[in-house]
Order: structure tokens, then C-alpha cells, then sequence
């Protein structure tokens, strides 16, 4: 686990502040947003991939774990997680329009994609004991912050267009 430090301790700072820049996103354009239907939900997405990386590198950064229960309350927190982004999307799919529901199709993959191999890694590292799965990390945090951006992008820039 040595190994990941800096990579987890980047990973936490880089949450939170991405996290700040879509709460920023969100009161700034709150009228507008609440205005689209579906909208609300898509920042409660990203917020909640972001809270992801978040959690799971500081849960990476607390001393002394063995792989296995590391694994094991990484598993926890991705399924939750990737149960609370379903339910967010089936949601905000269904407050919107065919079209619409086109337009975000691409988004809501890439948050699902980073979900996955969060859960891909974490039960690797779980059914290995090792830390071999810690692989699959980095992808899900580069899908994870691409979605936040782009969801972040529509929410302060395209909104206002």
C-alpha cells in the first residue's frame, strides 16, 4: 500500500476540491438549475462520484488495514454508492424528455464506468488479499472526475447559454 500514498493523498485533495468547484456551480446558477428537470439530480450524481474518490482514498490513507478489509469496506461503499448514482439517474431520466434523455446518455456511462472499476478493483483486492486491484483505481478516478467536470460545465456554463 506504500506504494499508493501520494497517489491516494492527491486523490483527496483533488475530490475535494472538485467537490467545492460543483457546490460553487450549483449556488450559482440554483434558480436556473432547479428550473430543469432532471438538472438537480445530475449535480447530486457527480457530487456523489466525487464523494466516492473522496472516501475511498482516505479510507486508502487510514493506518494499518489489511487488504481484505480494505477491500471489504471498499466493496461496501462502492455498492452503495453505485446504488444511490442508479437511482439518481433513473430519476432524473424519467423527469426528462426523449431528447434530453439522448443529450446525457454519454455523461451517465462515464459516472457508471467509474463506479465499475472502483468495484472491479475493490473486489479484486477483497478475493486476492493483495493490492494488485488497486489498479483499476486510477481509471475510476479519471472517469469520476470527468464526469463531475462535464456535469460541473453544464451547471456553470451551459446553463446560461
Amino acid at each position: 500500500m506504500e506504494a499508493w500514498h501520494d497517489f491516494f493523498v492527491a486523490e483527496v485533495g483533488a475530490a475535494a476540491a472538485l467537490a467545492g468547484l460543483l457546490f460553487v456551480s450549483l449556488s450559482v446558477n440554483q434558480d436556473r438549475v432547479l428550473k430543469y428537470a432532471g438538472l438537480p439530480e445530475r449535480g447530486m450524481q457527480a457530487l456523489s462520484s466525487l464523494f466516492l474518490v473522496f472516501a475511498l482514498a482516505t479510507l486508502a490513507l487510514a493506518p494499518e488495514h489489511s487488504p481484505s478489509s480494505f477491500g471489504a469496506t471498499a466493496l461496501a461503499l462502492v455498492l452503495f454508492q453505485t446504488a444511490i448514482l442508479s437511482w439518481l439517474q433513473i430519476k432524473s431520466a424519467r423527469a426528462t424528455n426523449a431528447a434530453a434523455r439522448r443529450r446525457t446518455l454519454a455523461s451517465l456511462v462515464v459516472g457508471q464506468a467509474a463506479s465499475w472499476a472502483f468495484l472491479i478493483g475493490s473486489a479484486f483486492v477483497l478475493i486476492r488479499d493483495d493490492w494488485a486491484g488497486l489498479v483499476w483505481y486510477p481509471a475510476g478516478v479519471i472517469l469520476a472526475f470527468g464526469f463531475a467536470g462535464a456535469v460541473s460545465w453544464v451547471l456553470l456554463i451551459e446553463i446560461n447559454r
